[in-house]
C-alpha cells in the first residue's frame, strides 16, 4: 500500500511540474516573440541623432559589460568564467542587437549613403571580435593579444563617440 501511495504522489508531482513548466514555456514564447521583431526605424534627418545615440549607448553597455567581466575573470585568474559569460550571455544579448542593427541598415541603405553614421553599423558589428581576441588572449594567457584588444576597444569606442557627437 505504502508503494502504491509513494507512486502516485510521485505521478501527481511530476504532473503538476509538467503543467507548471508548459505554462512558463507558453509565457515565455509571447514574450520572446514581441523580442524578436522590434519595428525597424525609417531613418531621416528628424531621427537620426536619436537613433544615433541610441545605438551609441547599445555600443557602450555591450562593450562596457564585455570589458568589465573580462576584468573580473583576469583579476580572479579564472578565463572561464569570462569564457562562460562571453558565450552564453554577452553574445546572445549582442547578436540580437547586431540583427536589429543589420536589418535597420539594410533597410535604410539609400539614406545611409549620404549619411556620416552608415561607420557605426561595422563598428557594432566588430565588437564580436573584441570579445573574440580577449577570449583568446585569456584562453592562452597572451598579454600582447589583450592589449591589442583593449587598445582596439577604445579606440572604436571614440571613433563611435566621435561620429554620434558630429550627427546632427
Amino acid at each position: 500500500m505504502k508503494k502504491t501511495n509513494w507512486f502516485i504522489l510521485k505521478l501527481v508531482f511530476l504532473i503538476a511540474l509538467s503543467v507548471a513548466v508548459t505554462g512558463c514555456n507558453e509565457q515565455n514564447k509571447d514574450t520572446t516573440s514581441k523580442a524578436e521583431n522590434p519595428t525597424i526605424p525609417v531613418l531621416n534627418k528628424t531621427n537620426i541623432r536619436a537613433f544615433s545615440l541610441n545605438l551609441q549607448q547599445d555600443y557602450d553597455l555591450s562593450l562596457n559589460s564585455l570589458i568589465e567581466q573580462f576584468n573580473l575573470a583576469q583579476e580572479n585568474g579564472d578565463s572561464y568564467s569570462f569564457v562562460s559569460y562571453r558565450n552564453h550571455k554577452w553574445t546572445p544579448v549582442y547578436m540580437e542587437k547586431k540583427d536589429f542593427y543589420a536589418a535597420v541598415f539594410n533597410q535604410n541603405k539609400a539614406y545611409l549613403e549620404t549619411s556620416s553614421i552608415a561607420p557605426l553599423f561595422n563598428l557594432f558589428e566588430s565588437l564580436i571580435y573584441v570579445g573574440l581576441n580577449l577570449k583568446h588572449g585569456l584562453l592562452d594567457n597572451d598579454k600582447t593579444v589583450i592589449e591589442q584588444a583593449l587598445a582596439d576597444a577604445k579606440n572604436e569606442q571614440t571613433l563611435v563617440h566621435s561620429i554620434v557627437a558630429s550627427t546632427k
